[in-house]
């Protein structure tokens, strides 16, 4: 018997606190900044920072609001609203008449890569003409999170769960909007949480395991809730090393599902396109979107079958009795995976001349190759199993035609479809347990298997 190590490393997330900023030390916290936007204007006015509270300067670290300080216009609230001690200022009046544009406070930049949870703050902003706003940096561009352009004051905590990237920031932005006067606003008790490993259960666990073979770990998930997440390795004498952990094999899709599902396909049009349709696409020829001619495709029954149609000539026949644009009726679907596509068919015709005229089959990859499914010397009514291999990208067109337009055409019935998988053989598999990103809450104890194929 062979043995290796496994080693199990649970990655768990807990609310952690990442930023707690509450400018307690009177001054420009280290590693955030300010900048200015002249938008409105040429460079003037005094936009540096304050080392008095009563210095007319832009940016003020140094107001004790909670203790009574001015910060250089009238707040909205009262500051006892506030913590004793300092709070971060902006004032466009203490800036002057030279400073015309937006003035912006940055918090450090915040690694967010295991997911952001939420952002907290307090402040006090009085409006005249101007705008507050608070924005995040989503790693390519600022997304607006808050906006305020009323009198107003109080606390704010906004979801930020949507932010994932290393390179978080929050900026606090005044907007004077082109006025010659604006006042400004306080800011205080900035609190940035996220989602950060080790929390709750999750310590590493060795174990030795059969090749092949399984073990069975258990979690305490401790206080908090977090993404089920699994990293494995194998090591020892196995001949071949995973170190990533697989879903195990899909549940197959039952019936025309998306992606097999043609009633939001796009109806190719012969008569103007020309008679080579484009096979990369989604489409159906003669169906219900048909715009040229009658609908020879009912879709009416999804997901469990679908009904296809030829050229009919007559009201005799027992079709509709309509004389379709073009004699091919098809659908044409295309693979977002690998795997095997079944359906059952049952086939009819009503062709005075046999079933030889009225053919059912398939095209594959965008080759304008007939492929019978049926038996072109059959009888006039048959069924079977029809079963395909798709790779990922492939397009798939069932059709049915007639050749002779003599009388009446055959119809088909496709149902029971169903779209397999290929099963998971080599790997590390995740047999039991949470799946990768399902929440493990406070009170539960689960039992994760990892399996090794």
């Amino acid at each position: 018997m062979i043995f290796m190590v496994m080693a199990f490393a649970f990655t768990t997330y807990a609310q952690v606190e990442v930023l707690n900023e509450d400018f307690s030390g009177c001054a420009l916290p280290a590693g955030w900044s300010t900048d200015v936007d002249y938008a409105y204007g040429s460079p003037g006015g005094n936009v540096g920072i304050a080392t008095q509270c009563s210095e007319n300067i832009l940016f003020k670290f140094v107001c004790d609001i909670g203790g009574g300080d001015y910060p250089g216009f009238p707040m909205n609230g009262s500051s006892s609203d506030f913590d004793p001690g300092c709070a971060a200022v902006i004032c466009d009046d203490d800036a002057g008449s030279g400073f015309d544009g937006i003035a912006y406070i940055y918090t450090p930049v915040l690694d967010l890569s295991a997911g952001g949870d939420n952002l907290h703050f307090q402040y006090d902003f009085n409006e005249l003409s101007s705008e507050f706003r608070v924005e995040a940096y989503n790693g390519m561009s600022w997304d607006v999170l808050f906006t305020m352009a009323d009198d107003n004051h109080g606390v704010e905590d906004i979801d930020i769960s949507t932010y994932n990237n290393a390179d978080f920031q929050v900026r606090f932005v005044h907007d004077d909007t082109g006025g010659s006067w604006a006042w400004g606003v306080v800011i205080d008790n900035v609190i940035v949480t996220a989602n950060n490993g080790g929390g709750g259960g999750g310590a590493v666990a060795e174990c030795r395991l059969d090749c092949p073979g399984d073990k069975v770990i258990y979690m305490d998930p401790g206080d908090c809730c977090w993404a089920a997440q699994y990293q494995a390795r194998t090591e020892g004498d196995c001949t071949t090393h995973y170190d990533t952990i697989l879903q195990g094999t899909p549940a197959p899709l039952e019936g025309f599902v998306s992606p097999y599902d043609p009633s939001g396909f796009v109806e190719w049009d012969p008569a103007a396109t020309g008679y080579t349709p484009d096979f990369t696409t989604e489409w159906t020829t003669n169906g219900p979107q048909s715009t040229y001619g009658p609908t020879m495709i009912d879709m009416s029954d999804l997901p469990n079958s679908i009904f296809m149609e030829c050229f009919d000539d007559n009201a005799a026949c027992s079709g509709n009795g309509d004389q379709a644009y073009w004699n091919f009726t098809m659908i044409n679907f295309i693979a977002t995976s690998d795997g095997a596509l079944t359906f059952d068919w049952n086939y009819h015709t009503e062709d005075l001349d046999g079933a030889y005229w009225d053919d059912f089959g398939y095209m594959i990859n965008g080759a304008f190759v007939l492929n019978d499914i049926y038996d072109a010397f059959g009888a006039d009514d048959q069924n079977g199993t029809f079963t395909i291999d798709l790779s990922a990208g492939d397009n798939f067109a069932v059709y049915v035609r007639t050749l002779d337009f003599y009388s009446c055409g055959a119809d088909v019935t496709l149902s029971n479809m169903s779209f397999t998988y290929p099963a998971v053989t080599d790997g590390i598999v995740l047999a039991e347990g949470p799946y990768i990103g399902d929440p493990i809450c406070d009170g539960e104890t689960q039992t994760v298997k990892l399996h090794l194929l």
